[in-house]
């Protein structure tokens, strides 16, 4: 017949095993939550970086176009300032004939 010895023997046997049971639970469960943490880590920085890399890549196509536009308009620009000039230029001489003709058409003072 068993006696309180044994009894309190397996108890104390059984109470181990239960704590091991337990201890080794934990552990794996502390173990798949830091490789999940970390997995959990590593895919938020990787969507930040791409979030990141895609404003970037925006960020230059927009400057891209600007200096485009930019360059377009200071082309178009200079070649208007030049069409400019020219009429001046034109308008210029136009007068400048045109005074060379009526002074022609003037009869020359007598002296």
């Amino acid at each position: 017949m068993p006696n309180v010895a044994d009894a309190t023997k397996e108890t104390a046997e059984a109470v181990k095993a239960a704590q091991d049971v337990v201890r080794r639970y934990l552990d794996e469960s502390t173990a798949i939550n830091r490789t999940y943490l970390s997995a959990w880590v590593a895919i938020a920085e990787a969507g930040l970086r791409t979030a990141f890399d895609l404003q970037n890549a925006a960020i230059q196509a927009s400057r891209a176009t600007f200096d485009t536009a930019a360059e377009a308009n200071r082309t178009l620009f200079d070649q208007t300032a030049e069409s400019v000039r020219r009429g001046q230029d034109a308008t210029a001489k136009l007068v400048a004939a045109g005074f060379g003709m009526v002074e022609s058409m003037m009869p020359s003072a007598r002296r």
